[in-house]
């Protein structure tokens, strides 16, 4: 490669003879080593001296010497292949002449500069591509020695995105009301979505509980009471180009705690005769729940605050008056509502009962005796706050603590007191009141 032959006849040699007409010419770069040809190459490129000398066969002229001029005009040789690149994740790509299978073979040359160009104006060792050149495109290449740059030839460069969009995986919270709650795939995702040539708007969104309904999925999945706690949700993101990732995590369905709407206030509610009363906690207050009907929700009274809860709550003698209540709900997954608070009467309005005996007291000297209301009465229940004596059918008052005149009791009383006849005994009726 890159060799040429001098021959005498290119330097248009010519000589004279004393004797002969026809001469011997001879070669020699050095003027030392002699030959009828001289062998060039790529090295001797540039100018180079030769020395030129006749023969008549019996004597060699003197030499002369000649300029010659070893050039290169051949073109380097470029061959490439076309090829298929994909946009990194940013959505560009650097194309190398590697990338093309590009080489270059040249007579003198052993690595020529190959370039390529997209339009055949502007030539570099590489070449840029973004989204925006998705598809097919044309690229142009050549090789340079140095000296002699080859024709263009061109090849078919298809730009492709094989990159998939990117998101945070599925998690959160999500508060169930009215019984549902809609999970979408931009709440799952922490509103992550991004790819490297589509804008989020562009891409498809899935959501799906299983993972296998892709063809009917939509951006969101729905989910009921009977699903709260933790549950696996799939989603799906493509671009428009078709690249597709997937993605799965756990996420938590909560439900909220039932609300209570109504408390009755301005209630009484009286003792029994045992002293008691039994106030029903669900009797005093309504309440909703976004998963649990009223009628499998736990209703609980309590005297005091963040303790003591029961379904019902005993009041007695020990809670009369205005005493307040504190109720609160438990719907059917344990969650408590706040507590609510009203104020309840508690009343007695039973009377004591008892009843007398008949008995018999002395009047002492002085005409007077006391009369002890447990010296005839027998059987009382309830406290005795008054008794009284009647005289011939006059009552004097009794009352027990409720400030109230039960029905009287009677007994008749003797008393007996000393007269000028001797002792003379008077009935009293005796009535506690």
């Amino acid at each position: 490669m890159g060799a040429y032959t001098l021959l005498p006849l290119i330097l248009a040699v010519s000589a004279t003879d004393n004797c002969e007409s026809s001469m011997t010419f001879e070669l020699s770069k050095d003027d030392a080593s002699w030959a009828s040809t001289l062998a060039y190459s790529c090295d001797d490129l540039g100018t180079n001296t030769v020395y030129v000398r006749a023969s008549d066969g019996t004597n060699n002229g003197a030499s002369t010497t000649a300029i010659l001029t070893i050039q290169d005009n051949s073109a380097p040789t470029v061959s490439a292949s076309n090829a298929t690149v994909n946009l990194d994740g940013t959505g560009n790509y650097t194309l190398a002449t590697s990338d093309i299978s590009a080489s270059a073979t040249d007579n003198c040359t052993a690595s020529p500069t190959i370039e390529m160009s997209k339009d055949q104006s502007t030539w570099a060792s590489t070449l840029s591509y973004s989204c925006s050149d998705i598809g097919a495109q044309t690229v142009y290449v050549r090789a340079s020695d140095g000296t002699n740059t080859s024709n263009s030839s061109s090849v078919t460069v298809t730009v492709q995105d094989a990159t998939g969009p990117t998101f945070d995986a599925p998690s959160g919270s999500y508060a169930l009301a009215s019984g549902s709650v809609q999970v979408f795939f931009f709440q799952a995702t922490n509103s992550s979505l991004a790819d490297n040539c589509d804008d989020s708007g562009s891409i498809t969104k899935q959501a799906s509980k299983t993972g296998t309904d892709w063809g009917t999925a939509t951006a969101s999945v729905t989910y009921d009471c009977s699903e709260a706690g933790p549950q696996t949700i799939y989603v799906r993101a493509t671009d428009s180009y078709g690249n597709v990732t997937t993605s799965s995590g756990t996420i938590t369905i909560s439900e909220s705690a039932p609300t209570i709407s109504s408390v009755s206030s301005g209630q009484t509610e009286v003792l029994g005769s045992d002293g008691t009363v039994t106030i029903t906690a669900s009797a005093y207050i309504t309440a909703t729940d976004d998963c649990s009907s009223a009628g499998n929700m736990t209703y609980e009274i309590s005297e005091t605050s963040g303790s003591g809860f029961a379904t019902t709550f005993v009041a007695d003698c020990a809670d009369l008056g205005s005493k307040t209540f504190y109720f609160r709900v438990t719907d059917e997954s344990s969650n408590v509502s706040a507590e609510s608070s009203t104020s309840i009467t508690i009343a007695d309005q039973t009377a004591p009962v008892g009843s007398a005996n008949a008995n018999t007291i002395y009047l002492d000297a002085a005409g007077a005796a006391t009369l002890i209301p447990d010296s005839f009465l027998t059987g009382l229940t309830g406290q005795l706050h008054g008794f009284g004596l009647i005289d011939h059918g006059d009552v004097v008052g009794r009352r027990d603590e409720t400030g109230s005149p039960p029905s009287p009791w009677t007994a008749a009383t003797w008393v007996r007191r000393p007269t000028s006849s001797g002792q003379r005994m008077r009935q009293a009726t005796r009535r506690a009141n």
